[in-house]
């Protein structure tokens, strides 16, 4: 063998193989920065996520104190059936209209009396108003609850989609 092939298969190794061990750490250490940065965007994307539903429910859980200290919702509420009805109630609604304007998240409003049935209810696309009485399940545990103001998230089979529901306890003496 001549001495320009034993040179060559002696310093091909020695230049192959360093190549290669310091390929795969370059790899594996880009493989670990990937990882690291995806977490921490995935980390920060679920906690600005979860600020933005707290934020949410914070809000509503004030427009449900508002809605429920409105005069015209109290005189609702406690006037007798014909009153509410005849004089009341296309004010309440024009009421409820007007918030669903402003916030259309709020694509359902309702005054829902202790034994469960709907007195007053607005819906921005007019789904089964009037035809349905508030989702059984939701309501028992509401009238079970002792808490002024409580929180539920379901999937609204009407609508195919998720939603939120935010009850509060009306408490008034005529």
């Amino acid at each position: 063998m001549k001495l320009y092939l034993k040179l060559f298969l002696l310093i091909t190794p020695l230049i192959i193989i360093p190549s290669i061990v310091v390929t795969n750490l370059i790899r594996s250490h880009l493989i670990t920065e990937a990882q690291s940065s995806f977490n921490i965007q995935a980390n920060s994307l679920v906690l600005k996520i979860a600020n933005q539903i707290e934020n949410k429910i914070n809000s509503a859980k004030t427009d449900t104190l508002l809605f429920s200290q409105l005069p015209l919702v109290k005189q609702y509420v406690l006037n007798d059936n014909v009153s509410r009805q005849t004089i009341l109630l296309p004010n309440i609604l024009a009421t409820f209209n007007n918030i669903q304007k402003i916030i259309p998240s709020y694509y359902e409003i309702q005054i829902i009396n202790p034994e469960g049935l709907e007195l007053a209810s607005s819906s921005t696309d007019n789904k089964l108003i009037g035809e349905q009485q508030p989702n059984q399940d939701h309501f028992q545990l509401i009238k079970k609850s002792r808490k002024d103001i409580n929180i539920f998230t379901f999937h609204d089979q009407v609508r195919q989609k998720n939603a939120l529901m935010i009850s509060h306890r009306l408490k008034f003496r005529n």
